[in-house]
């Protein structure tokens, strides 16, 4: 997977959401309801542009306060919406953020709430209509960057999920949907007993924390650089 910094097989390589060409407009108003490979972002635009990372926060309406990347050319083509995994967070996919902003993009790519260097309220969300709020609000936040209406989403792993719902929520607002290893079909999954247990939380103690199944480092990637940075990385969620 070349435009990713890890790869997921518990997923598989890739998803292909309708048939290829469904429900795709003219080049630059694509429909949500296709899924596009990450390279076509910056198909044609070989000459790249110098673009160092920033380090900001984004405050949500509900007063949480998280932590992102972001890479702004001077004269975006476009803007992305970069949504990581369950356990990962926006270091993770540094990499490939830095190779679309070098094709012209600007990117924004936050770690999830309770995720990465968000401290606060940790693994945790009051519900999912806070996720899909939090991502009208980056979409905000581009608007004010760029000056743009319509974003590109892409989701790693488990943030293919959010990615899809987010363009279901608010279609207007979606230009592509871009989907990496999205955890829609999982492999890996937990015992039933656990999921049980999950229900049960949900109803009576909303923050109760799970073990997250996914503690192998060669289920990411078999690099053997990177499956150390993975299981000695203290930001990620366990």
């Amino acid at each position: 997977m070349p435009w990713g910094l890890f790869q997921c097989p518990w997923h598989g390589a890739s998803y292909q959401w309708g048939r290829p060409g469904a429900n795709r407009r003219a080049a630059g108003d694509r429909a949500v309801g296709t899924v596009f490979d990450l390279a076509r972002l910056c198909q044609g635009f070989t000459i790249f542009i110098m673009c160092d990372v920033e380090s900001m926060s984004i405050h949500y309406s509900d007063g949480y306060e998280a932590y992102a990347r972001c890479w702004m050319p001077s004269e975006p083509r476009g803007a992305v919406l970069y949504l990581h995994g369950i356990q990962s967070h926006s270091q993770w996919f540094e990499a490939s953020a830095r190779q679309l902003a070098e094709s012209g993009l600007a990117v924004l790519m936050p770690d999830r709430r309770g995720s990465g260097r968000n401290r606060t309220d940790r693994g945790h969300v009051r519900s999912a209509k806070r996720w899909l709020r939090d991502v009208a609000e980056c979409f905000n936040v581009l608007h004010v960057r760029t000056g743009l209406d319509r974003f590109h989403l892409v989701g790693v792993s488990w943030g293919g999920k959010l990615a899809l719902a987010a363009g279901c929520d608010i279609p207007h607002r979606v230009q592509s949907v871009t989907l990496i290893a999205p955890g829609l079909f999982p492999v890996v999954d937990l015992p039933v007993i656990e999921k049980l247990k999950v229900a049960c939380a949900a109803l009576v103690a909303r923050r109760r924390l799970f073990d997250i199944p996914l503690q192998d480092p060669a289920l990411f990637t078999a690099n053997p650089d990177r499956q150390a940075f993975i299981r000695n990385d203290a930001l990620a969620l366990k």
